[in-house]
C-alpha cells in the first residue's frame, strides 16, 4: 500500500490497522444479522436507524480505496503495471477463499455432503472466480440465517470495478488534475441523493437492495470520495474548524437514510483519512502485515463455523469468529497474498 505521500514509509501511518478495525466492524455486524436473521439489536443500528456498522465499514473501505488506487496511479501511471497490481492484490486471496467457502465451510454445513458436492459445478465456481462473484453453492447450514457459504465476497467485485474506473480516467486524462474528478464525484454524488430520496420510504435502513446498477450508484461516489480527498489534498489540511464541521455533518448527516451514506464518505472519510495519516503505528503493531483483507474473506464462513459449533450470543460469536478470522487472515497473507504480491515488481 503506497504511503501517504512519495516516499513515506509503509509503518509510518495506521491505515492498515484502520482496516483491520473497519474489517472486525463488519464481524460484528454480522454477527447479529447472523444470529438474529435482522439488525435490530445491532449498535449503530439502535442510535441512528440509518446504517450498520457493516455498512458503516464497507463504505469505509471503498473511500480508502478510492484514495489509495488513485495515489497509486499518480505514482506509476502505466496502464499494464497499475492492472498488475490490481490483480495481484485481489484474485489471489478471493480465489482461495472461494475455494476454501465452498469445498470446506460448504462441506461442513451441508446436510448431505454426497448430494452437496453433486450440485456443486465447478466449472461455474470458476467462472464465479474470474468476474469475482460470491459462491453459488447449494444452501447450507439448515436452520440457520442466509445459508450462503461465504455472504460477504460479493463487495470484492465493485471495488475491482472502481479499480477499472480510476485505470479508465487516468488513460483519459482526468486524473492530471483535481477538477475532473471532483465534477464526476459531484453528480454521481447528487444522483446518488435523489435515488436515495426517492426511495426514502423504503422499510430498510442502509443500501437500498438492487441490482448492479443501483449498486454502482451506491459505490462509485464513495469511491470517488477517497480519490477527491487525495486530488485536493484535504487530508493535509488538519485545521481545527474543518475537523468540527466534518464531524458535524458526519452526526447529522447520519440521522437520516437519505443523506447517511454521503455524509459518511465525505465528513467520514475526510476524518478517518486525516486520523489514520496523522497518527504513527503503534510499535506493537510495527511488524504486523495488512491482514484485513484476509480476515474480510473468512469473516463469515468463521461466523458460520461458530455458530453452527452452538454459539448463539452474538457478542461471543463476534469474539470467537474475530479471532479465528485473523488466524485466517495471517495465513492467507502468508501463504497466498504476500507471495502473489511479490510479483508487482516485475519489469513491464
Amino acid at each position: 500500500m503506497p504511503g501517504q505521500r512519495r516516499g513515506a514509509a509503509h509503518g509510518e501511518n495506521c491505515l492498515d490497522l484502520v482496516r483491520l478495525g473497519l474489517a472486525a466492524l463488519v464481524l460484528l455486524s454480522h454477527s447479529y444479522a447472523l444470529v438474529d436473521g435482522n439488525l435490530g439489536r445491532e449498535f449503530l443500528t439502535q442510535v441512528f436507524h440509518t446504517i450498520s456498522f457493516g455498512e458503516l465499514a464497507v463504505d469505509c473501505f471503498f473511500v480508502l480505496s478510492g484514495f489509495l488506487i488513485t495515489q497509486s496511479w499518480d505514482n506509476d501511471p502505466r496502464v499494464l503495471p497499475f492492472l498488475r497490481k490490481r490483480v495481484l492484490r485481489i484474485y489471489p486471496g478471493f480465489a482461495v477463499a472461494f475455494l476454501v467457502s465452498v469445498f470446506v465451510v460448504g462441506a461442513v454445513g451441508a446436510p448431505d455432503v454426497a448430494g452437496y458436492f453433486r450440485h456443486v459445478h465447478i466449472g461455474s465456481d470458476f467462472k464465479d472466480i474470474l468476474f469475482l462473484r460470491s459462491p453459488s453453492s447449494p444452501p447450507v447450514f439448515p436452520g440457520s440465517h442466509y445459508a450462503a457459504v461465504n455472504g460477504s465476497l460479493w463487495t470484492i467485485r465493485f471495488e475491482f470495478i472502481c479499480y477499472l474506473l480510476v485505470l479508465g480516467l487516468g488513460v483519459a486524462g482526468a486524473l492530471r488534475g483535481k477538477w475532473p474528478v471532483v465534477v464526476l464525484w459531484i453528480c454521481l454524488s447528487a444522483g446518488f441523493l435523489v435515488f436515495r430520496f426517492s426511495e426514502r420510504h423504503a422499510a430498510v435502513t442502509g443500501a437500498i437492495a438492487g441490482g448492479d446498477a443501483v449498486t454502482l450508484l451506491r459505490f462509485v461516489p464513495i469511491f470517488l470520495s477517497g480519490a477527491v480527498i487525495y486530488k485536493t489534498g484535504l487530508y493535509q489540511v488538519r485545521r481545527p474548524w474543518l475537523v468540527a464541521l466534518a464531524l458535524a455533518v458526519l452526526l447529522v448527516g447520519m440521522c437520516n437514510k437519505v443523506t447517511a451514506e454521503v455524509a459518511l464518505a465525505a465528513a467520514g472519510g475526510y476524518l478517518m483519512l486525516v486520523a489514520g495519516l496523522a497518527l504513527p503505528r503503534p510499535r506493537v503493531f510495527a511488524k504486523l502485515p495488512d491482514i484485513s483483507y484476509g480476515v474480510y474473506l473468512y469473516g463469515w464462513p468463521s461466523q458460520k463455523l461458530v455458530i453452527y459449533a452452538g454459539v448463539t450470543a452474538p457478542l461471543a460469536v463476534f469474539g470467537l469468529s474475530l479471532l479465528m478470522a485473523v488466524c485466517l487472515g495471517w495465513a492467507s497473507w502468508k501463504l497466498v497474498e504476500g507471495p502473489a504480491l511479490r510479483f508487482k515488481t516485475i519489469r513491464s
